[in-house]
């Protein structure tokens, strides 16, 4: 996490720096090699740093503090920016980076051993003995067939899910719906206020119930919310600003059920010696959904394909609400978050 956050708070400073487009490019690269450490290295700490029982309610927080973070950063950026001044935005990244900074000097100063492997070895099977240590390798990973229908089902609705809410649902509010701009603010708002308000509420409502049902109910929210959004385009006036607002709104409360439930069970399917691959396979449903699935908005509604996009976000996220129902029948009750906690499996060898 420390050789994550220097990479990146070293992009931002670079950030702050470019004149050409050449180096707008590299800074932009250096950032996201700091992200792509940070994040798997993260999520397994925190797997390490709380009993198994706890991840869901860790990780539910996390997000919540995450989009916290989100809105504030944004309040905070939008009284330093001037359009009309480069140094304003210079300083923007400048204490962005000092932020990076601070958390490493956190990390630096947490107790010695902190989140080490050492702390996670002693994680029991069923049986009451502790787990034989594995060698870390991308082969035993993909051996893991369960891991892969995760990452699979993850990939598609990240795709027809959380890819489309920057490139998509802006093109689809502005172009189609014809909504003000503005009305995108209460929307993402919206967003943000569903997140920060009903995640303990949420983590409450799952505690004990399966997760590949919570993932499907996550997956079916969010295609109703593209249907809600969709009536955007068939209505006028305040009717279309209030379809995007309140659809943005419940994809936030669906996303509530996400946060805690899909890094669960991919740590509960990792032994400890191979969390953070685990972690980071996952992650790449993110990076493959940022791609396509902006992509795929641009090319349809660039030709006026309105209703294919609807289409296609809205069965997208269906197929993905049905492929997850099925992943009750690839895990165990444990791994599935309904077993009792103590003897239970924490994981499997993969391949399982």
């Amino acid at each position: 996490m420390i050789a994550g956050l220097a990479v990146e708070a070293l992009g931002l400073v670079t950030l702050s720096r470019i004149q050409t487009l050449p180096q707008a490019v590299l800074a932009a690269s250096v950032v996201v090699v700091g992200t792509i450490v940070i994040w798997p290295a993260s999520t397994a700490l925190l797997t390490r740093l709380v009993p198994r029982e706890a991840r869901e309610h860790v990780y539910g927080l996390n997000f919540m503090l995450l989009n916290a973070g989100l809105g504030l950063g944004g309040l905070i950026s939008s009284t330093l920016v001037d359009l009309e001044s480069v140094a304003s935005f210079q300083r923007l990244y400048l204490i962005d980076a000092l932020a990076y900074a601070v958390y490493i000097v956190v990390l630096l100063t947490l107790p010695r051993g902190t989140g080490t492997l050492a702390d996670a070895a002693t994680e029991a099977d069923g049986d009451g003995e502790p787990r034989a240590g594995q060698r870390p390798s991308w082969a035993l990973v993909l051996r893991d067939r369960t891991l892969l229908w995760v990452v699979g089902v993850s990939t598609l609705a990240i795709t027809f899910g959380y890819a489309q809410l920057e490139a998509g649902l802006a093109a689809y509010a502005v172009d189609v719906a014809e909504v003000p701009v503005r009305v995108l603010g209460w929307a993402y708002a919206a967003n943000t206020a569903a997140i920060v308000v009903g995640q303990l509420v949420t983590l409450r409502l799952i505690a004990g119930r399966r997760r590949s049902s919570l993932l499907a109910v996550c997956a079916a929210g969010w295609s109703l919310s593209w249907v809600v959004i969709a009536l955007a385009g068939a209505t006028e006036g305040w009717l279309s600003a209030a379809a995007i607002v309140a659809g943005l709104g419940l994809f936030g409360a669906a996303e509530t059920i996400w946060a805690p439930v899909a890094p669960a069970i991919v740590n509960d399917l990792a032994v400890a010696e191979l969390r953070g691959r685990y972690n980071a396979l996952h992650g790449m449903t993110w990076t493959f959904g940022s791609i396509v699935g902006p992509a795929t908005a641009g090319m349809l509604l660039g030709h006026h394909l309105a209703g294919v996009w609807v289409a296609a976000v809205v069965g997208g996220t269906a197929l993905a609400a049905v492929l997850f129902a099925g992943l009750r029948r690839r895990l165990t009750d444990a791994q599935d978050g309904v077993a009792a906690r103590a003897g239970d499996h924490a994981g499997r060898p993969p391949g399982g």
